[in-house]
Parts: C-alpha cells; structure tokens; sequence
C-alpha cells in the first residue's frame, strides 16, 4: 500500500510540470503565429513576449529568422532582440540553431534601418559573445548627427557588452560632447572599464559641468579606474 501511494504521489507531482509544459508550449505557437499577423502592433507585441520568455521561447527561433527577412523596420528591430534573448550563449540553443540565427543576423548589421543594425549588434554579442562584436556599425550609430535616440540607442548597445565594447571607445568619447547623449555616453564608458581609459579626461570634463551627465560619469571615472 505505502508503494502504491509514493508511486501515486510520485506521478500526481510530475503531472502539473508536463501541464505547464504543454501549456507553455501552445502560448509559444501562438506566439509565432502573431508575429505573422496582419497587425503590426500585434505582431511587435509577439517579439516582445518572446524576448521576456528568453531561452524558454527556443521553438521561435526559426519563425523570428524569417521576420527579419521581412518588410517592416519595426517588426524586423524587434525580432532581432528577441533572437538575442532566446539564442544567447547561456541558454538551450542547439548548434543548428545558432548556425541558422547567426548568418541572419549578420546580414542585418547592413539593413538600412538604425534601429535594426543596432539590436542586431547586440543580438549577436548575446547569442556569441566571443565573436567579432562589430562594434564599427555601433561606432557608425553614435557618430551620427541629428538623431538623439538612435544614439542613445547605441549608447546602451554597449552597455550591455561591457568591456566587449571597447572599440567605441573614440565614438563614445565624442558623444560626452553631445548633452542629450553624453549621460548615456558616460554609462557606456563605465561598462567598458579600465579599456576606457583613454576617456578619464573628457570624462572629467563633464563632471564639471554637474547634473545627471556629471554625476554618471563620475561613477565612469571610478568604473575605469578598478
């Protein structure tokens, strides 16, 4: 009878992990479903619940590579962020995987949308953080006049690599130039760490100049001076 009732007990445990299972599963087809809707708020809205999913969202690696084949900027941005967080190196991504997302991604770093280059910088540090960062087409971002957010788009871009990002350094250095990105710029130089160095001086300028981008790139100095 004691048998009987560990053996019961054992499968009434397992049975809820292979219902979320199941049930996780059918939202990720659904999932992959909207992204191809008509909608393009809807399919957007899909990117975004499948980035927040991570590696867990694995099955929608495939259907993502397509809609960055696609023809809306703003969907193809979103896809290639979400591939980052699916496929990153510390996740479930099976060699075939990476083999099929990272050719993919590679060509968007030439789209000719900011916004998608960008993202798929940063997808591709995250699904292969020891390959060429490609750090230019970030470079190429922040050096550009006239588009603030794009900037600082690039800007936390490089936040995320950290020290991978080091050959932005003299594009970053420049941006401590501009106020609406020199905050931004300072944080970006702060993740970057003692490969920053080059920057201490114009970093030391905008701490005089005090507010927000002083006080950020204080805490650069002292991030580069470890």
């Amino acid at each position: 009878m004691l048998a009987i009732l560990l053996i019961s007990g054992q499968i009434a445990c397992e049975k809820p992990p292979n219902r979320r299972a199941s049930r996780h599963d059918k939202r990720v087809e659904a999932l992959k479903k909207a992204l191809k809707s008509d909608n393009l708020e809807k399919s957007v809205k899909s990117a975004v619940k499948l980035s927040n999913m991570g590696p867990k969202a694995i099955n929608a690696a495939g259907t993502l590579v397509e809609v960055i084949r696609g023809e809306n900027a703003k969907l193809r941005a979103y896809a290639a962020f979400a591939l980052g967080k699916i496929c990153k190196s510390t996740g479930n991504s099976t060699s075939e995987i990476r083999d099929a997302v990272i050719p993919a991604l590679r060509k968007t770093l030439e789209d000719p949308d900011d916004l998608v280059r960008a993202w798929s910088v940063l997808a591709l540090f995250r699904v292969d953080p020891e390959a060429d960062p490609a750090i230019e087409v970030i470079s190429d971002l922040l050096e550009q006049k006239g588009d603030t957010d794009m900037r600082i788009q690039a800007a936390g871009v490089v936040v995320q690599m950290g020290p991978r990002g080091k050959g932005a350094v003299p594009a970053l250095i420049k941006a401590l130039g501009s106020p609406p990105v020199s905050r931004h710029a300072a944080y970006a130089l702060g993740a970057i760490g003692p490969d920053a160095k080059d920057a201490i001086k114009a970093l030391t300028r905008v701490v005089g100049m005090g507010g927000a981008a002083g006080d950020a790139a204080e805490v650069a100095i002292e991030q580069i001076r470890k």
